[in-house]
């Protein structure tokens, strides 16, 4: 018997079939990056065809993070049907290696297509250019016509979105488990996101950011620049035993405007590519110590505390995978929920 479930955003209210949680649950990830959403399905009891992108770095650190997964860099968005044979052959591959019958066979397939262009943090006004990519994907999967998909974007991806024939959900992070009020659309069709470890703060998931037993160090005073910082170098932890002595600032506005910022009794703000800075304030000096978060944190920021990193790769460059990556969480509930 089929059981059904809804898909729900605002105006939108549908309902389709989905399939037994008795099948293999086999992915196929498209613009995977660093792997945050191959991390989440592996979680949540999937297996992985195989992981795509054209950026070598974020494949090798994949590699790095599940050497059991296949990797491929390819430049998406070409002959739709000339990339549906090649994913189909790594699928055929993978079943063949774990003796998956047809029958026995839930495939997935899911993307995250470039969304700079799209987003409103961008300052660039091609946001129709990227929404091609958007679009590519979306024609790859009436190609494959796969038993289940999803594709994750930024939130203005919404207004190129046919919601008569493309259901999505505009999800928030910090209601699966991630201390980050990140906002993401997923579009798809076959599975459910139902929320689970709500309101985490940054607190709750970095508790050495207050109350350390180090001596007070500032690294930077604040006069100086924070972004000649090395976003490796081992930074002073936070002293401070009041979480109101402590703002993290999320975003620089103009020159002589207040910052967005938060404090760490809150989710964060959404972690990008563009470092978070810890400030702090001594009470009897009144100096204010600054740091930005380490790498680890970011990435504990976005549901993947123990994501490693392989050598040879920039920082700059693990900090745009960290900023860029799906969060694992949501993956994993997405998943089970098969």
């Amino acid at each position: 018997m089929e059981s059904f479930y809804f898909v729900t955003d605002e105006s939108l209210n549908r309902c389709y079939p989905h399939t037994s949680s008795m099948k293999h649950k086999v992915l196929i990830d498209l613009f995977c990056g660093t792997g945050g959403f191959s991390h989440g399905w592996i979680q949540g009891g999937g297996g992985i065809a195989v992981s795509v992108d054209n950026w070598e770095d974020a494949l090798k650190n994949h590699a790095h993070n599940h050497p059991e997964v296949p990797v491929l860099n390819l430049s998406l968005g070409g002959d739709i049907e000339e990339t549906s044979d090649t994913l189909f052959a790594y699928l055929a591959t993978y079943c063949a290696e774990h003796d998956i019958e047809p029958e026995d066979l839930h495939f997935h397939l899911h993307g995250s297509p470039p969304c700079q262009a799209i987003s409103t943090a961008s300052h660039s006004r091609a946001s129709a250019d990227g929404y091609i990519m958007v679009q590519w994907f979306i024609d790859l999967v009436a190609r494959m016509n796969p038993d289940s998909w999803s594709m994750e974007n930024v939130v203005p991806v919404r207004k190129y979105l046919d919601t008569t024939s493309i259901p999505y959900v505009t999800v928030n992070s910090n209601d699966y488990g991630v201390a980050q009020k990140r906002k993401r659309v997923f579009a798809g069709e076959g599975w459910v996101l139902k929320p689970t470890n709500v309101g985490l703060t940054v607190q709750d998931v970095l508790p050495d950011l207050v109350g350390s037993t180090l001596e007070p160090s500032p690294y930077m005073r604040s006069k100086k620049r924070w972004t000649k910082l090395g976003v490796d170098k081992p930074f002073p932890t936070v002293t401070s035993c009041s979480p109101s002595q402590i703002r993290i600032v999320s975003r620089r506005r103009k020159a002589h405007e207040e910052p967005q910022s938060y404090t760490i009794d809150k989710p964060a703000h959404t972690i990008t590519q563009v470092n978070h800075i810890v400030e702090e304030i001594d009470e009897d000096t009144e100096e204010i110590t600054k740091r930005g978060f380490t790498l680890q944190e970011s990435a504990t920021l976005q549901g993947w505390p123990d994501l490693q990193f392989a050598e040879g790769i920039y920082a700059k460059s693990k900090r745009v995978m960290v900023g860029n990556m799906v969060c694992p969480p949501i993956a994993k509930v997405m998943c089970e929920s098969l």
